[in-house]
């Protein structure tokens, strides 16, 4: 079945500093499925360990560092995901591009919005090819049995369309917390009282500066 668009990565149209961007090719639906956030999946309980291999790899910058986390406390890891992502099968996934999309200049809105997306275990075993995440540590009994990890294959982030788009640049809301915000983040406001009360999702991001395309 042919969906009618595509996702590309070009770049940005945000700013010269901004590096590479997300875009839509067609025309997608509101509550339409865009992108796959790639990266390694740490468990929550493996974050608050005082594990000396943990602690340096989360201290260890690469560039700009990308790290998503959901509301169930699974961490996502994605800064050293590079723009092809080849699973542990080898198989290229053209939609896991949701690392790779900015966040919206001030005073804009969002036109695609992040969500937990759970591969569970009777997933289509040729599809499983294509799941664009590892888990970095696999999950102790606290996480089988309080996380009902026995029904997931794999925990993962998506990005989904908050309204109709055609052949524009894709942007979702960061919703950064930091005591150092980066300056050209600029928070989001919804004005509405859910949406702004701060619930985070992704916490530590930025523009992939080393990526940038060359003229």
């Amino acid at each position: 079945k042919e969906l009618g668009y595509s996702i590309l990565c070009l770049r940005s149209t945000l700013n010269q500093d901004a590096g590479r961007g997300v875009f839509v090719d067609g025309k997608c639906q509101m509550g339409d499925l865009l992108a796959f956030q790639p990266g390694d999946v740490w468990p929550k309980e493996h974050l608050t360990s005082d594990s000396v291999d943990i602690m340096n790899h989360f201290e260890d910058e690469v560039d700009e560092c990308l790290t998503s986390l959901r509301f169930d406390d699974f961490l996502l890891d994605s800064r050293r995901s590079p723009v092809t992502v080849l699973t542990q099968e080898g198989s290229f996934n053209p939609w896991a591009l949701g690392h790779m999309v900015n966040h919206p200049n001030k005073g804009s809105w969002p036109n695609c919005q992040s969500l937990m997306l759970d591969f569970e275990e009777n997933l289509q075993e040729e599809l499983t090819a294509y799941i664009p995440n590892t888990y970095a540590r696999e999950g102790t009994w606290k996480t089988n049995i309080f996380g009902q990890r026995n029904a997931v294959m794999m925990h993962g982030l998506c990005l989904m369309s908050r309204r109709d788009c055609a052949n524009e640049e894709l942007y979702y809301d960061y919703r950064l917390q930091s005591e150092e915000l980066p300056g050209w983040y600029d928070p989001v406001i919804y004005n509405d009282e859910f949406m702004d009360q701060g619930r985070i999702v992704f916490f530590k991001s930025g523009p992939k500066k080393d990526e940038i395309l060359q003229d």
